[in-house]
């Protein structure tokens, strides 16, 4: 069955001296990993023996697990190299052919910022290909600056141009950003990269799906020629008993599986794309989904 859609859109000192039964409590759950962990314990000891062996390795477990609460956390650095506004861009919707996305740094020190642009051919597919593009490559998509140096506080802005005319599917792309250490200067405290999803919707861009379900497996396959997200799908057998399905992004000519929890409830999905967004569920029995 054919389901098509033209309809879409578009993070002390101090001791507490606890109770007699907070401390057993505590107690309780502090030796409750090492008694799973005991296999020097007899199954034969005699039931004596066995109280006393568990009321020591608790008494242990208690006095273990307060020398360690005294040692010090290791600290995740709190100023990470770059942040970035968005993560994914998306150019040639609406004549779209320009977008800017803000890098800024919160670290201490200078930061050199790389960026590593590539193609991505049959994305979603069994024969998808990732192509690396220089600096002299004229691949479609113009990136603006390739390098720079970011001071803390300074905002810098990443500039996306889409160049030549629309194709007749997306142009895919992964732009690599990449901080570094100026070769001259000190190192950060941390290097954080972010890998971008570059969009460049054709001309005339069209979803066209086709579903498929077979009692515990939905399948979703793109006939059109520009990409799609499904998100916010959930299954649930009565009120009271729902279960998160999972988000995908499905490109032209490429289709996902989705294992369901439930063969025999209805699965839920809002579909996104260029123009809008629409919710679709797909019954138990046949594959044709029905709006809501």
């Amino acid at each position: 069955m054919l389901a098509r859609s033209t309809e879409w859109p578009a993070h002390s000192s101090g001791e507490k001296i606890a109770a007699p039964a907070e401390k057993a409590s505590i107690a309780h759950r502090t030796n409750f990993g090492k008694d799973r962990l005991m296999p020097l314990i007899s199954a034969v000891a005699e039931h004596a023996v066995f109280r006393l062996s568990r009321y020591l390795h608790r008494s242990r477990a208690v006095a273990f697990t307060c020398a360690m609460l005294m040692l010090p956390v290791p600290s995740v650095p709190a100023d990470v190299p770059l942040q970035v506004s968005s993560m994914i861009v998306e150019l040639g919707a609406n004549d779209l052919m320009l977008s800017n996305v803000k890098i800024n740094s919160t670290a201490s020190n200078p930061v050199a910022v790389q960026i590593f642009p590539t193609r991505v051919i049959a994305p979603g597919q069994e024969h998808e290909a990732v192509i690396a593009l220089n600096d002299l490559d004229q691949p479609g998509l113009q990136i603006s600056p390739r390098r720079f140096v970011l001071q803390q506080g300074v905002e810098q802005t990443l500039r996306f141009v889409a160049l030549g005319a629309a194709g007749d599917q997306d142009r895919v792309y992964r732009v690599l950003v990449k901080p570094d250490a100026p070769a001259n200067g000190p190192e950060t405290d941390a290097l954080v990269a972010y890998n971008l999803l570059v969009l460049v919707r054709p001309a005339n861009p069209v979803v066209e799906l086709e579903a498929a379900r077979d009692s515990d497996e939905l399948v979703l396959r793109n006939t059109g020629n520009t990409n799609a997200l499904i998100q916010d799908g959930y299954q649930c057998l009565n009120e009271d008993q729902c279960l998160k399905l999972p988000s995908r992004r499905i490109y032209a000519g490429a289709q996902t599986r989705v294992h369901l929890p439930y063969a025999m409830a209805p699965a839920n999905y809002l579909l996104v794309g260029p123009d809008g967004s629409r919710h679709l569920k797909f019954p138990a029995a046949g594959p044709t989904p029905r709006e809501d």
